[in-house]
């Protein structure tokens, strides 16, 4: 007996759901419908699809020249949609209702890993068995609210670019499975595809690394994108990696073009010493009071801790008079020292409060401290944190907060009360993630991947700070969720990048929906494999940390320039991306946790 339900509409389906799911979920994003085909003028476009003996389920694509003259395909021309339900809502809806989808065009080597966020099985396969597949682009929605962050939109799959004499045929075909999770999913992928499934220690390396992938060595004598052929049994793909300068040296010239270019010096204007945007294009700073991803807060802070990093590896005159600067404005601008408390934008801006920005202000005094080893920025540190709590932290889920960090910083500087109070407080913003497990509230996205980080690292910092075994053992749980986001694909872009598709909407010059392999925020999982890998001596989860801390760093340049974000999709709601965003606005947070891994 077939485990397949169908429901099938003007030739495409409708619903794909398994006879034995206990949550009935439709993997297909209603209303739209999968399988639904698209090509140039002359080409007529049918479908056919069989369940196997096996209970795979194959669909066959056929492209027709049915005109009296050769027509040339472009690659992006023709495409196939798989409205996979990849779209956010309360976590109690998404986690057994909606799936991460993983997309891989690798050639003849391609593959889609649907996988149900809650990590129950069954879950949902593709792979290619006629045909190359070269590209996808996304389609989603700009007049829903709701939908701009939390929808992913109808993945578009592109072949390669081919041409049709007259009565000429072209044929896709896949076959879809039904699997148990990610090992059941490498099980499958190795026995179709053999010596063509490309694993690699790294999939971001330094220059003359010593680098091996599963069939030999990686050439990382230049900088820049190395893409890869394989052949084998008649078939090819590709693989790529992304060969960057020493982190060191990556550190160094990112911190000296913010210094030179990325700070405001007009000592008429109130933003005096802030580090603000910079648009690779025109050259110039960017800065909106009313647009808050644009302001000169929030998550820029980002430059500041990565400054100060910058100035205990580099004693360098520059370095410090511009961190001198920045501190000097942020006190002046954005934390007012008599309530302690942090603004969204200079001019100490009190009309939006937002408590991811006391979790930044702390860890840029925190470095402060590490610079100077005055008492007084650890202290601050603190106040910013109590102040957390006291607007009712304790159940947010900041991003960064350096939980321990602070407790040790203030066991250095002679605070030891104030270390003790610190620490009880921590612990309880812990225990409050605990008790809520994987309920998760929605935030600004509904539930995305630096919801469930940032639980899983304070939920290790609180079991570090106090030893209750109930902690870790929450951790565990919300990491089973956690890795689900983390792409397997052999790319830089996606091996251990986490799903993120919004932030180059917010935070770009192109303001551009669609997904951003990589987009820094990707590291927080890093710090969570870190973190954990210490934590309980697996040393495998030291080697995703790795993978992933450096799948951020593609977003910086060898100039020292930035990206906020990559746009990979070959287009965007019919406009061409596969682009590195021309502005330079929060992506630094990527390159100091690579350093400081909190």
């Amino acid at each position: 007996m077939s485990h397949w339900v169908l429901e099938e509409k003007n030739g495409s389906l409708a619903k794909i759901t398994f006879a034995d799911d206990p949550f009935r979920m439709n993997w297909v994003n209603e209303p739209h419908l999968w399988g639904e085909m698209a090509a140039p003028n002359g080409i007529s476009c049918t479908s056919a699809r069989t369940i196997l003996q096996d209970d795979t389920l194959e669909e066959t694509y056929i492209f027709t020249n049915e005109s009296q003259e050769t027509i040339f395909c472009d690659a992006g021309s023709v495409s196939i949609s798989l409205p996979l339900n990849d779209n956010y809502l309360a976590a109690d809806i998404c986690l057994p209702q909606r799936c991460h989808a993983h997309v891989w065009c690798g050639g003849e080597v391609s593959w889609v890993l649907a996988i149900r966020m809650g990590g129950q099985a069954p879950h949902l396969g593709m792979i290619l068995t006629q045909g190359s597949l070269e590209s996808y682009s996304i389609q989603r929605s700009l007049t829903e609210s709701h939908c701009v962050s939390n929808t992913r939109g109808v993945i578009l799959l592109h072949p390669k670019e081919f041409s049709l004499a007259p009565e000429e045929k072209k044929i896709l075909r896949w076959r879809l499975f039904r699997h148990e999770g990610i090992e059941d999913w490498k099980r499958i992928l190795k026995a179709y595809f053999g010596s063509l499934y490309i694993t690699s220690e790294q999939w971001v390396a330094f220059h003359y690394d010593k680098v091996k992938w599963n069939g030999g060595f990686v050439d990382t004598s230049r900088t820049g994108e190395i893409c890869q052929t394989f052949q084998s049994n008649g078939k090819s793909t590709t693989a790529c990696w992304r060969i960057m300068p020493p982190a060191t040296e990556l550190l160094r010239r990112r911190a000296q073009f913010i210094v030179e270019k990325q700070q405001c010096m007009d000592t008429s204007s109130h933003l005096c010493g802030a580090y603000l945007i910079y648009d690779n294009e025109t050259n110039k700073l960017c800065y909106s009071h009313d647009i808050p991803d644009h302001n000169s807060a929030r998550e820029r802070l980002g430059m500041g801790a990565l400054v100060a990093l910058a100035c205990r590896y580099f004693h360098d005159a520059a370095l410090e008079k511009s961190l001198w600067n920045y501190a000097d404005f942020i006190l002046r601008e954005i934390y007012e020292e008599k309530i302690h408390t942090v603004y969204d934008d200079a001019g100490y801006m009190e009309e939006r409060h937002r408590l991811y920005n006391e979790a930044w202000v702390a860890v840029f005094f925190m470095e402060l401290f590490r610079v100077t080893h005055e008492p007084v920025w650890i202290k601050r540190a603190a106040d910013v944190m109590e102040n957390y709590y006291d607007r009712g932290g304790d159940r947010f889920y900041a991003i960064g907060i350096p939980m321990t960090s602070i407790v040790a910083l203030l066991k250095e500087a002679g605070m030891t009360d104030r270390a003790e109070d610190m620490r009880h407080l921590f612990i309880h913003h812990a225990e409050k993630i605990a008790d809520i497990g994987i309920h998760y509230p929605t935030s600004e996205v509904d539930y995305e991947q630096s919801i469930v980080a940032p639980a899983v690292n304070m939920l290790l910092m609180g079991y570090q700070l106090s030893g209750k075994q109930a902690l870790l053992s929450a951790a565990r749980e919300q990491m089973k969720l956690l890795i689900l986001f983390q792409g397997m694909q052999p790319d830089y872009h996606f091996n251990e990048v986490a799903i993120r598709h919004w932030d180059g909407y917010w935070f770009g010059k192109r303001h551009m929906l669609g997904d951003t392999f990589p987009h820094y925020w990707s590291s927080l999982s890093g710090l969570a494999f870190e973190r954990y890998g210490h934590i309980t001596g697996e040393k495998e989860w030291l080697v995703r940390a790795e993978k992933n801390l450096r799948g951020s760093l593609p977003l910086f340049f060898e100039d020292g320039s930035a990206s906020c974000a990559m746009v990979y999709p070959r287009s965007v709601n019919g406009v061409t991306a596969h682009f590195y965003d021309p502005w330079a606005n929060d992506q630094d947070w990527g390159l100091y946790y690579y350093f400081q891994r909190e």
